[in-house]
């Protein structure tokens, strides 16, 4: 347990440095002096955030009711298209990336450590797989909350946002069972190969 927190605590790290040079956009930072200004700051781009996608659902729902049931339909098996080549996306970029990427600070760091792999791959995996349960889960709420306005369908904002989720989950699920896979390949024919 104490590898995998090591991991999250690099994470956190990495975020917090990625916040601070969001901030610095705005002429403010993550330290103790400028905590108020960074207070009112994330206020603002949350209502912001908010506001935009209040838009994004009422415009999407607009465009839905323009369309009619028909069209929604059509639209709703090519989002199915779309998950379908999302997977196989995902697949081909396994095919040609490792299934871990980590920075050259973090490489210095874990093999400084002694920690497993299993830890490495865990933690990794897991964060990709939240950040894209969460794009996946943003964009099926859009859509979902879209087709409950325009045609009154009961749920449909919460069932599409699982569907998006799930989505995203997968494909992150898909690339790295098949970069582990082609990892797995190669170093079976380089050892089977090494004994012949």
């Amino acid at each position: 347990m104490g590898d995998v927190a090591l991991l999250l605590w690099l994470r956190a790290r990495h975020a917090r440095t990625a916040l601070d040079h969001a901030l610095r956009l705005f002429g403010t930072g993550v330290e103790r002096g400028e905590r108020t200004y960074a207070l009112y700051l994330a206020a603002v781009v949350g209502v912001w955030a908010a506001l935009m996608g209040a838009w994004l659902v009422a415009s999407a729902a607009d465009a839905f009711a323009l369309a009619g049931a028909q069209a929604a339909s059509s639209a709703a098996r090519g989002a199915l298209s779309a998950c379908g080549l999302a997977l196989f996306a995902a697949g081909a970029q396994g095919l040609r990336t490792p299934p871990v990427a980590l920075s050259h600070a973090d490489v210095a760091h874990v093999v400084a450590s002694p920690m497993g792999a299993r830890p490495v791959v865990l933690v990794e995996a897991a964060c990709a797989a939240l950040g894209w349960a969460a794009l996946g889960g943003a964009a099926g709420f859009v859509v979902g909350a879209a087709a409950q306005t325009a045609f009154f369908l009961a749920h449909a904002a919460a069932s599409c946002a699982a569907l998006g989720a799930l989505a995203g989950v997968a494909c992150t699920a898909v690339r790295r069972l098949v970069g582990a896979a082609r990892l797995s390949r190669k170093r079976w024919r380089v050892r089977h190969g090494a004994r012949a």
